[in-house]
């Protein structure tokens, strides 16, 4: 009788562990748009491009109707859909047929259903500057506006009305991240965007004004990059000597991975294959972009089959449905498959499903988890305010 009650005892703690949350090295890396906000899928999160009208036309017999707006704005998503379509230049036709817009609008904020590709064309950096904050690198600019911080106070309105939601799958996770010290000193912002770190920061003031977060991420005072990769920011122009954006996320992780290879996790976590308890650190992607997600994808498996960094790689593809099953993350369990935006890429390069304990980290458990990186951080912020009160 003893026996078995001990026997009982046992099992009951060992499966406790299991289901224990990670107690190593735990870091988050998320995309913002459409990630941590919403766009498609009646989300109302909206980034703008602008086009610019081209003109002429290569043929004679497709004039340019001269009351057509000479910029138009559209959104990130229709961006994505008519890139191809656009003209090339100026005189080089693209698709002369009109087609419609998810949301479109002239310069003095007329609202556009639709748009003749063909008449309208990309114009280098003019197109992006919204999107990448150009204003902030021009210095016949004093003033730059936020365009980022606009567009989301644009897109909360909308929810405050009751016209979608501006949160995209990875908001509530990296609202987790941003509720402790110890996990916010492991949240990593990777965006194709380029603004400066205090222009972002300016975003995620607005957040926990909002009661959305309740810490802000760190940031560097050395102007090295912590919290906040935006890869379209000139300091990454040559960075990874490539302009890939997919690249140059898998760069982000991989400096991440190596950094902390050299570090072994001194507490233990549910292995990637989930069938023990191992020393491993935790990092979860978080990605909407087919493209981006299959790099990071192929990133974790060539670090994880190697064995040699131990870390566990969780991924979270916030795309659509469509786009979960083009990444094909399907997984099996038991002769049945099913399709999971959460994985967990495992030894043999395969995949499992994640569990929410080993994302959604415990505050408990996260002084434990990243009580080394909240350390490093409070250092660089030391260092900034020694250095501010000697030079006073």
């Amino acid at each position: 009788m003893k026996l078995n009650w001990i026997l009982s005892a046992w099992l009951t703690v060992f499966f406790c562990l299991l289901s224990a949350p990670a107690q190593a090295i735990v870091m988050l890396f998320s995309d913002y748009d459409n990630t941590i906000t919403k766009d498609r899928e009646q989300g109302n999160w909206i980034t703008l491009y602008e086009l610019h009208r081209v003109h002429a036309t290569a043929h004679s017999s497709i004039p340019i109707p001269l009351d057509l707006p000479k910029v138009i704005l559209i959104s990130h998503q229709d961006w994505e859909a008519y890139e191809s379509q656009l003209a090339r230049g100026e005189g080089q036709t693209g698709q002369p047929l009109p087609v419609p817009l998810y949301y479109g609008e002239s310069k003095n904020g007329k609202h556009l259903d639709q748009f003749v590709p063909g008449f309208y064309q990309k114009v280098g950096s003019l197109t992006y500057h919204r999107y990448r904050g150009d204003e902030y690198f021009d210095s016949s600019i004093p003033n730059p506006i936020n365009y980022w911080r606009l567009d989301r106070k644009a897109a909360v309105a909308r929810t405050k009305k009751g016209q979608g939601t501006h949160k995209g799958y990875g908001f509530d996770l990296m609202a987790h991240f941003l509720s402790d010290p110890h996990l916010a000193a492991g949240f990593r912002l990777v965006t194709a965007r380029g603004y400066p770190d205090e222009a972002i920061q300016q975003v995620f003031k607005d957040m926990r004004k909002e009661g959305e977060i309740k810490l802000l991420p760190f940031i560097n005072p050395t102007g090295r990059p912590l919290s906040y990769w935006a890869l379209g920011h000139p300091q990454f122009a040559n960075r990874w000597s490539t302009e890939n954006t997919g690249i140059k996320k898998q760069g982000v992780v991989l400096e991440a991975a190596n950094q902390w290879r050299m570090t072994p996790a001194i507490e233990q976590v549910l292995n990637p294959d989930g069938t023990h308890m191992d020393h491993y650190h935790t990092f979860i992607l978080q990605e909407d972009n087919p493209e981006y997600v299959q790099k990071w994808v192929e990133l974790a498996q060539d670090l994880t089959r190697r064995g040699t960094h131990f870390i566990k790689f969780i991924i979270r593809h916030s795309g659509s449905l469509e786009e979960v099953e083009a990444n094909e993350f399907w997984v099996s369990n038991r002769g049945t498959r099913t399709l999971e935006r959460d994985i967990v890429i495992k030894s043999d390069g395969s995949f499992r499903r994640a569990y929410d304990h080993e994302m959604y980290i415990t505050h408990i458990l996260a002084k434990e988890a990243n009580g080394r990186l909240l350390n490093a951080c409070e250092r660089l912020l030391n260092s900034k305010t020694s250095a501010v009160k000697e030079k006073r």
